[in-house]
């Protein structure tokens, strides 16, 4: 697939977003619960990328490197470029979802409790409002579908000139059905 007018770095920041995406559905619609800490950083990860995809048509490769792994920072200087996009309605799960990352170390708090940060990746939004109060409360709690929301509305920032993004994910994800499974935001895009 050719793309004009687009850097290699961009271009890598997008197949890089669609790997991680990808694998981190595939880890958490396949796998047992015990990988739910992978699936995590690899959404942590795909959103990363995804920001940088379209940040790197605005800022220089040094500015984002020294953002580096941080949503905060990243959805900040999204907000400044697309203040109307409909990533800004996800500005709060994406700030809160960075606590993720935090889940790849030990963490002690000041009553000096050590432990790790525990969470939970439902499959929607729905199971989350069901299970609240029937469970032991999660310190970081998300769904699948956020997640979908939050890299299918930074795709549909992403240009790509002539084949479009989702063209081109199509191309990426065409035989992966775990893509697809479960993914109301990209079925949408599929067809």
């Amino acid at each position: 697939m050719l793309f004009e007018n687009v850097t290699e770095q961009k271009m890598h920041f997008i197949t890089q977003g669609i790997q991680y995406y990808i694998l981190g559905r595939i880890s958490r619609l396949k796998l047992t619960g015990a990988f739910h800490n992978v699936s995590a950083i690899l959404f942590h990860h795909a959103i990363e990328f995804f920001l940088k995809a379209v940040l790197s048509d605005y800022y220089t490769l040094d500015k984002l490197k020294k953002k580096g792994h941080n949503l905060p920072s990243l959805i900040n200087l999204y907000k400044k470029q697309f203040p109307k996009s409909q990533v800004i309605e996800n500005i709060k799960f994406v700030k809160h979802f960075h606590k993720i990352y935090k889940t790849r170390y030990v963490q002690t708090d000041d009553s000096h409790r050590i432990g790790s940060y525990s969470y939970s990746i439902n499959r929607n939004k729905r199971n989350i409002a069901i299970l609240k109060g029937k469970r032991l409360k999660f310190d970081i709690e998300f769904s699948l579908e956020e997640i979908d929301e939050v890299i299918f509305n930074i795709c549909c920032d992403i240009k790509l000139s002539p084949t479009p993004i989702f063209e081109y994910i199509k191309q990426i994800a065409k035989n992966c059905p775990e893509f697809y499974e479960h993914n109301s935001f990209f079925n949408k895009a599929k067809n």
